[in-house]
């Protein structure tokens, strides 16, 4: 899994880690244009493997608590589900979610594969929701520092609180 790939190696350099990330983001977009979202994009979700090619090639698994997004959401369906440190601010207030609550947790994955750190951490699941809700990400400079000013922009605004305000 890409969490047992970063606990061995702490980060990936950008290039590895900007491909893994344009294959995620892919086939994200491939289940959104079919309306299903994730719901829980993590790295232990994420297994790392080789193409035919023997490049690597990250897989993205267990869409056991994705929901179909056609149609309104029923009380259960608006249960929160998902790991708390990777979720977008609508799915931690039980809020109805679609693709932009997957590309925040992506952006949560972004950040912590190139900087080895979560982007919302906390003490207990109360403190990473606060942080989620109303907090600024972690690692924000240290992005800057990798990839200059194209990758801030990016995923600053992939991690916008609300998610009209996240890049389509």
């Amino acid at each position: 899994s890409l969490a047992s790939v970063l606990a061995r190696e702490n980060r990936l350099d950008l290039a590895r880690a900007t491909r893994l990330l344009a294959t995620l983001a892919r086939a994200l977009a491939h289940a959104h244009r079919r309306n299903v979202v994730h719901r829980d994009v993590k790295p232990s979700n994420i297994m790392i493997g080789r193409s035919e090619s023997g490049a690597e090639h990250p897989w993205l698994l267990d869409f056991g608590i994705a929901r179909a997004i056609a149609g309104e959401s029923t009380w259960h369906e608006r249960v929160i589900a998902g790991t708390p440190s990777y979720m977008a601010p609508e799915q931690a207030l039980g809020k109805r979610v679609d693709g932009r609550a997957d590309q925040f947790a992506l952006t949560c994955v972004a950040i912590e594969m190139l900087t080895g750190k979560r982007a919302f951490h906390g003490t207990n699941i109360s403190e990473v929701v606060a942080r989620i809700v109303v907090g600024t990400p972690d690692g924000l400079p240290e992005i800057a520092s990798l990839g200059g000013p194209p990758l801030p922009a990016v995923v600053e605004p992939s991690l916008a609180k609300s998610r009209h305000d996240r890049i389509p």
